[in-house]
């Protein structure tokens, strides 16, 4: 832990006057935060679905529904 940084996050987008916007950010918390659990469970969800519903097309749906 410390106050070292452990990565770097650089966002680089056009804003709506079309100008381009940089951001970065360099993180040095590493404690799980619950907006983050709580994210992370989310896209979980939304992948074991998606891939379930894409079985489910190719014919596969005893192992969709077994993956739900």
């Amino acid at each position: 832990m410390g106050d070292a940084p452990y990565m770097e996050v650089t966002l680089t987008y056009v804003d709506n006057t079309g100008t381009e916007v940089t951001q970065s950010v360099k993180p040095t918390e590493r404690v799980p935060k619950q907006h983050a659990i709580t994210a992370h469970l989310r896209q979980a969800t939304a992948s074991v679905g998606y891939n379930c519903v894409v079985e489910a097309e190719a014919g596969k749906g005893r192992q969709a529904m077994q993956a739900m």
